[in-house]
């Protein structure tokens, strides 16, 4: 069902998205699928306490480097860059983690405790 509520997001919201294929262990999918306008969102929580994450993807037209410069600089983040499948993954504030790939803006947020392992495993499955 997930996976049909996707598409149906990604139709509504205007742009092609996906659901991770990897969850770290102990997290499910917490709610609907959120959606608007060039944006889709879907909360995580974990089976065991109030550690959660979003994952959001954003209709963008930034490449790696205004993503870096607009989003990352900016904020002040304090970040580290990873090179992976051919993307520039930004983890950033100590378990989050941004990046742009194919006109889709790609961003791991909350209070979830993720490690870097995690967050690409994550981002590589998207």
């Amino acid at each position: 069902i997930p996976g049909v509520a996707m598409r149906i997001a990604a139709t509504r919201a205007g742009f092609s998205a996906s659901l991770p294929s990897y969850k770290p262990a102990g997290y499910a999918m917490n709610g609907p699928i959120k959606y608007q306008p060039g944006e889709i969102k879907v909360n995580y929580k974990s089976n065991s306490d109030n550690r959660e994450f979003s994952v959001v993807q954003k209709n963008t037209s930034w490449n790696s480097e205004s993503l870096l410069e607009n989003y990352i600089a900016s904020s002040g983040f304090n970040y580290q860059t990873i090179q992976s499948n051919g993307r520039t993954i930004y983890v950033y504030d100590g378990n989050k983690a941004t990046w742009v790939d194919g006109g889709v803006w790609y961003n791991i947020d909350g209070q979830s405790n993720l490690n870097s392992d995690q967050l690409l495993r994550i981002a590589k499955s998207l």
